[in-house]
């Protein structure tokens, strides 16, 4: 097998590979698990040269509260309180914008606490971004028994155009790399949607859709688990079906993506007759999640 490359750079160098974007509650009992991801990036940036700024917000911390031992390259933030997963990646985005630091960077990520990135992930995503200026958007899967790109058949050959159906199936915030320039564009998360927001969960799907539609199409999709983090839970599917449809229905001007729609209905309809849905729910859940149709915009606070 060819190895891999640490990372192929071009002429155009950015000053950052990566910036990431992780938010933590503080006192919700994944300090283990947000240890892990810290030292798998530290791992990433130690074996294979890449430079990083990865912001991370503490929910319910104080400043009186002790902080995680975090890399230099940390920009720790801190909240009291307990907010959305949209409205804090937003906090994130507002310092990341304000600190100017997409104009210096190649990539942008959303990592969650309890995620993290095996051996070679994310120099191969680097590589990826450097070798292609019109790549916009990259995806792949995540596993609680992830693998390594080394093990994966053909290593980074295994990239291709995504189709809609493998785009919606599998952009979320774990799985998910945006080229730093799409990000100014798209800029922030729609605060309707995200665990812990009006709508539960299609937060990160409607960030990487609105992405792709910038980059116009250019996006790569890698088969593979090459991020870990727990599996998917199907129970929760019903759960997270009305922000997911919310933000499958504003993107539905793609025609791929709106035969998804169609799909994710259907899938909906399924789960009514396996019991897995109650129909007053699913009914409304549809309902609501079409509206996305008529709101091109996400709503964002001003906090």
């Amino acid at each position: 097998m060819t190895p891999i490359p640490a990372v192929i750079r071009t002429a155009e160098e950015a000053a950052l590979d990566f910036v990431l974007l992780t938010t933590c509650d503080y006192q919700g009992g994944r300090r283990d698990e947000l240890e892990r991801l810290i030292e798998s990036v530290k791992k990433s940036v130690a074996e294979h040269g890449l430079r990083v700024r990865h912001y991370l917000l503490l929910q319910r911390c104080q400043e009186t509260d002790p902080a995680p031992e975090v890399p230099a390259y940390t920009e720790l933030m801190r909240v009291g309180r307990q907010v959305s997963l949209s409205a804090a990646r937003n906090l994130m985005l507002r310092k990341v914008h304000a600190d100017g630091v997409l104009a210096q960077a190649r990539t942008v990520c959303f990592p969650d606490d309890d995620a993290w990135y095996p051996d070679g992930t994310l120099s191969a995503i680097a590589t990826l971004f450097a070798r292609d200026a019109q790549l916009g958007v990259i995806i792949c899967r995540y596993a609680s028994s992830p693998v390594t790109i080394k093990e994966c058949p053909g290593g980074l050959a295994l990239a291709r155009r995504p189709g809609s159906k493998a785009f919606v199936v599998n952009a979320s915030s774990n799985t998910l790399f945006v080229r730093a320039s799409v990000v100014e564009h798209v800029r922030y998360f729609d605060e309707r949607l995200g665990v812990g927001a009006a709508l539960n969960g299609g937060e990160d799907l409607d960030f990487a859709l609105r992405a792709r539609a910038w980059a116009k199409g250019h996006a790569l999709w890698l088969d593979a688990p090459l991020v870990g983090h727990r599996d998917k839970n199907r129970t929760l599917r019903a759960r997270y079906f009305t922000g997911s449809l919310y933000a499958i229905a504003r993107s539905s001007g793609d025609p791929g993506v709106a035969v998804q729609a169609l799909r994710k209905i259907a899938v909906g309809l399924y789960m009514v007759v396996t019991g897995d849905f109650a129909p007053r729910d699913w009914l409304h859940s549809v309902r609501v999640g079409l509206q996305g149709r008529s709101q091109p915009e996400p709503e964002v606070s001003s906090q």
